[in-house]
């Protein structure tokens, strides 16, 4: 009986690590890296669904901090006493993805709008969603199916690199109409970020092109070709208090070069006129910004970086933010023993410094400012998602938006792809990949 006992404590504990609950070092390396992906994703999902519960926040002495080894102290995560409240969203089936954006999230008004990686769209009412259990997801119905030739964005083609995370890339809403980003075939084969926009509509989503344009990078040509690296953020900003306009962000596929080409879209942040739709280039060098935030002073971008170097940024026009000459991160497959690749000073070879560079890598996603409605605690504070970090950042910054001043990692145990404030119930909300889950995190 002891041996059966002693057998199944092992097998639990075997699975519970490869789930991703148990973190540990490398052999060569002082810091957290991912466990492989040994077991399917899909498996992963209904295991944690079904057999393991994930704790609450309030219980912080249950939870291994993501980078303990960086704090030291595991038990000091949550510093501030938030609380983490998850939902699941049953948005999967077998034909999508585990690499596809699990959802982006959009308030709007009394409601949440949601769209799948791979554009399904849905929305569920806010009222009461603090104390609720779970909630009811009202599917809308679209026309992406007719919009969207391309088989890669339903399901994934092997003969496409990276066909798998081929998908929706942000989501925005602005004066009545849905404007939805995404990785679009202009050709076989040979890809661009491009926006839809649909007047809303509870009931159905009539889509159509809003802005897209014919230069793209083709994913045979391209040895480093990844759809994944495409930014797709979409945001309003109000230029010179005179027009409002869209503030998109373009990745740069994996081909390098063209974040440093001013005849280029890759690699640029833009912005874009609703009227005409004629677009200029904002600033320009940038790998794949994934996060921006932007209010009438300041506007600061999350930005994927390589092996290392994923960046925080203060975007201003026309300034140039050094990919792919620059960057605190390496190659992949860097040699420690080999000289650095990239530039690492960015100011002294007239590129901007980024506020802040993370090395390691936490796969950096959303960033959002923390209203005062919130907590008063909080007045200027930041939350700021990492994906293969699994953690939600508290950041402080200066006064001028020029550095950090303090900085406290709260470890959710989930990819963190989107964020969104509901000034309802005072929450935030999270889109939270690997189970999937809805966060909702309040104070």
């Amino acid at each position: 009986m002891k041996k059966i006992l002693v057998i199944i404590i092992v097998f639990v504990v075997f699975l519970i690590s490869l789930l991703g609950y148990i973190h540990y070092y490398s052999s060569n390396d002082s810091y957290l890296l991912p466990l492989k992906k040994i077991i399917p994703e899909g498996i992963k999902r209904n295991l944690k669904k079904t057999i393991f519960i994930v704790p609450d926040l309030k219980k912080k002495n249950d939870y291994l901090m993501g980078l303990s080894k960086l704090i030291n102290k595991p038990n000091d995560a949550n510093y501030i006493g938030f609380s983490l409240k998850k939902i699941p969203l049953d948005l999967y089936n077998s034909k999508v993805s585990s690499q596809k954006p699990v959802a982006y999230l959009e308030t709007i008004e009394d409601k949440v709008l949601l769209i799948s990686g791979n554009g399904l769209t849905y929305f569920f009412r806010k009222e009461g969603l603090k104390n609720k259990e779970n909630i009811n997801l009202f599917k809308i119905e679209n026309n992406l199916k007719d919009l969207i030739n391309d088989k890669a964005f339903w399901n994934f083609d092997n003969t496409v690199k990276h066909s798998k995370d081929i998908g929706i890339r942000g989501i925005l809403y602005f004066e009545n109409k849905i404007y939805v980003s995404y990785n679009k075939s202009v050709t076989e084969n040979c890809y661009n970020t491009s926006i839809i926009s649909a007047d809303f509509n509870l009931k159905s989503l009539n889509f159509s092109d809003f802005f897209t344009y014919k230069e793209c990078v083709d994913s045979k040509l391209n040895p480093e070709f990844n759809s994944s690296q495409s930014g797709g953020k979409l945001k309003i900003y109000n230029e010179n208090n005179e027009k409002k306009k869209l503030l998109f962000t373009i990745g740069e596929y994996g081909n390098r070069e063209l974040a440093q080409d001013k005849e280029s879209l890759f690699g640029k942040i833009i912005t874009i006129d609703f009227e005409n739709r004629n677009y200029d280039i904002f600033s320009m060098g940038h790998r794949n910004p994934q996060g921006l935030f932007v209010d009438e002073k300041f506007i600061i971008s999350t930005e994927h970086g390589p092996y290392g170097g994923d960046e925080i940024n203060l975007i201003k026009k026309n300034k140039n933010y050094g990919w792919p000459l620059a960057s605190y991160g390496e190659k992949y497959g860097y040699n420690k023993s080999e000289d650095f690749s990239y530039l690492k000073s960015h100011k002294k070879f007239n590129f901007v410094e980024p506020i802040f560079a993370f090395v390691p890598s936490i796969g950096i996603s959303e960033i959002v400012k923390i209203p005062e409605k919130f907590s008063k605690k909080l007045k200027n504070n930041y939350f700021i998602c990492s994906l293969n970090g699994k953690t939600l950042y508290r950041v402080i910054f200066n006064e001028d938006l020029e550095k950090i001043i303090s900085m406290e990692p709260i470890y959710i145990g989930e990819r963190i792809r989107d964020i969104e404030y509901d000034q309802l119930n005072n929450v935030f909300l999270l889109i939270l990949e690997n189970t999937p889950l809805l966060g909702i995190l309040s104070h």
